[in-house]
């Protein structure tokens, strides 16, 4: 789940000892009763624009037409980042892609990594990678960054920055959802 380091730093908190604090219990315990009730704290659906998506790496032709935002990867590291955003790391949930892809080969690689509030860049380790359909059909890819066991209690997603394959493709993205359980910051 979320590692708890951040909350616990003004207590006489030890590792791995979460159950001598009450109050991490007690927000853990809020946190598990909120995890099947799930909204959008953050999405984009590109019927206009790239609504403040850019093109980062190996990405031509971005634009937005017939209510997609379309690219063609031109390399293996094909990158593209969101607007900045404030999202609670503890209420987080699934991060939902619906995205179409064409390529040469028919099984690819996605992966999305995080920024938290404070860092000058993006953490090599901040990552969930997921596979990629290269079909031509619009797929939901959920992707739950909680799995990383990389979010901390305290931290506030500011970025994504979605790698949409690891090989050149045609690829068109409808939406992007952050999803997010109850409110609790």
């Amino acid at each position: 789940l979320l590692g708890i380091n951040r909350l616990l730093a003004d207590s006489d908190y030890r590792r791995r000892v979460v159950s001598e604090n009450a109050d991490a219990r007690r927000v853990l315990q809020d946190r598990q009763k909120c995890l099947g009730v799930s909204s959008p704290a953050a999405q984009w659906d590109f019927a206009r624009d790239a609504q403040g998506w850019e093109a980062w790496n190996d990405l031509e032709n971005f634009q937005t037409r017939d209510g997609a935002l379309l690219m063609r990867a031109t390399g293996n590291d094909p990158n593209l980042g969101s607007p900045l955003m404030d999202v609670p790391a503890l209420s987080i949930g699934d991060v939902e892609i619906e995205m179409q892809v064409r390529a040469g080969a028919p099984n690819l690689r996605g992966a999305l990594y995080w920024q938290i509030a404070g860092q000058a860049d993006f953490a090599p380790e901040q990552f969930q990678s997921f596979d990629v359909r290269a079909d031509s059909v619009f797929q939901k890819y959920r992707i739950d960054l909680t799995q990383a066991g990389k979010l901390f209690i305290g931290d506030r997603l500011a970025r994504l920055r979605l790698d949409p394959s690891d090989a050149p493709a045609e690829i068109s993205i409808r939406s992007i959802r952050v999803f997010v359980h109850c409110n609790l910051t």
